[in-house]
């Protein structure tokens, strides 16, 4: 999709009622194996959907799964069912990489907060724009909030980033491409080719780190970037890995951390002595590879769910894919090593791990014709793209049949099924278990949620 190696092509919600894992099962099983990826043994693939134009998605902690049309519409997956209307539609710049590029939820959702963040291009003149817009159950409830403008882009439609993700801070990272621009990446007059941080509300955090940056500017986070397509979150650590798309040699993860300077333009991949004359610390990518039929790094995930059916071997790896090379490989940050997972896949897009431990790849589909990895029109819009679903068979001790959707009251309590002998529950980001066992005779009606766990929470067992 991005000619030269140039991508980002295209770079939850709740409810109260649904658990995440239910959601997502139930779409799953209603479509039929795809014979697709290889997989190691063991694992299978689902194609879930078909005939989209795909750049990014989320993982609603009420069950849906919402994903982004490049063309500026938030579609949602609900128990197995695309829902014919948008949650969201916007007018966007959609030509070459632009578009409708990222999506996140606010943290606070569960506490009475409704809101869901996109990253989009924005019209006349073009430039990058975060913003939010109050969520009811369907669709958004209120108007666009803008948090934030990014600086206008020239007519070259490369290099926009896009990734959004609320870090364990409670804060909104943002992932901004250089417009191919390589003097916006070290210039702290600039917010493009950066990470941003800035407050749910738009506001700018007073301990980002360059205090020489003012105004909007002083948003910047970290520097000395290309064009980070995609980042990921771990849900516990909170350790924040991005990924920057290289121009002719390699492809980076970086884990990044306040302050930081990546290096580019003066490097790109490893570098064995740091570059000289950078603002910020120089910080060197925790993992590369260099191009050989590969093109950008395109999805990137933590593999850390409540439930594993992936095996112990693959706890806490990271996920990534390349979108030329259709392959998605895991890095472990203990021991730095590199192995394959999946081979054969059209141009992925996007990688992200459910509550119930399956993981979930957007693709773009079939390349058209043009150079590399697309044509422009190819990099604007496409009816190919599809949503898979891949599965582990490793035992988890919990029957999938067994796993329910709780219903919870506006008061916090969960209604005890009847016949329940127990019952076992486990937060989202798998910080917290509580288990309930009950005496034939002395059953409740109801548990209260435990402190902590909240709403967002999934019910793992039911016995």
């Amino acid at each position: 999709m991005y000619p030269q190696t140039r991508i980002r092509e295209a770079g939850v919600f709740r409810s109260r009622l649904y658990s995440l894992a239910i959601s997502l099962a139930a779409f799953a099983a209603a479509c039929g194996p795809a014979t697709g990826a290889a997989l190691p043994q063991g694992f299978t693939e689902t194609k879930l959907l078909s005939g989209i134009n795909p750049s990014a998605m989320e993982l609603a902690p009420d069950g849906r799964l919402f994903f982004c049309d490049k063309s500026g519409k938030v579609r949602v997956v609900k128990d197995g069912t695309l829902q014919d209307t948008p949650f969201l539609s916007l007018d966007v710049d959609f030509t070459e990489e632009r578009g409708l590029l990222g999506l996140a939820f606010d943290p606070a959702y569960s506490t009475g907060s409704a809101f869901i963040y996109v990253y989009y291009t924005a019209k006349n003149p073009s430039h990058n724009r975060i913003s939010r817009f109050p969520a009811g159950a369907n669709a958004v409830s209120g108007a666009e909030q803008i948090l934030l403008d990014l600086d206008n882009l020239t007519n070259v439609g490369w290099h926009n980033g896009g990734a959004i993700h609320f870090g364990k801070d409670g804060k909104l990272y943002i992932a901004a491409g250089n417009n191919t621009n390589n003097g916006y990446s070290q210039s702290l007059t600039s917010l493009l080719g950066k990470i941003l941080r800035i407050n749910p509300d738009g506001s700018i955090p007073a301990d980002n780190p360059f205090e020489a940056a003012t105004g909007k500017y002083h948003a910047i986070w970290a520097l000395g970037l290309r064009n980070p397509f995609t980042a990921a979150v771990h849900p516990t650590t909170g350790a924040y890995f991005v990924n920057d798309v290289g121009e002719g040699t390699n492809e980076e993860i970086n884990d990044a951390t306040a302050g930081s300077n990546f290096g580019w333009p003066k490097s790109e991949g490893h570098a064995a002595t740091a570059p000289t004359g950078l603002t910020g610390t120089y910080n060197d990518p925790v993992s590369w590879y260099q191009h050989n039929g590969t093109c950008a790094l395109t999805g990137g995930t933590f593999y850390h769910p409540p439930v594993n059916p992936f095996g112990a071997a693959y706890q806490d790896l990271y996920f990534f894919s390349d979108y030329c090379g259709g392959w998605i490989k895991t890095f472990n940050p203990k021991d730095k090593a590199v192995k394959e997972f999946a081979t054969g896949i059209n141009r992925p897009i996007d990688l992200k791990v459910g509550p119930d431990g399956v993981m979930y790849y957007l693709s773009r589909g079939n390349r058209a014709a043009g150079v590399g990895s697309g044509s422009a029109a190819d990099n604007s819009s496409t009816a190919d793209g599809g949503l898979f679903r891949v599965k582990g068979s490793a035992p988890v001790g919990v029957s999938p049949m067994s796993r329910r959707a709780p219903h919870v009251s506006l008061d916090g309590r969960i209604p005890v099924p009847a016949g329940a002998r127990s019952l076992r529950l486990a937060a989202v980001d798998g910080s917290q278990v509580a288990e309930y066992h009950f005496i034939e005779g002395a059953r409740p009606e109801w548990i209260a949620v435990p402190a902590g766990l909240s709403k967002r929470m999934l019910l793992l067992e039911v016995r």
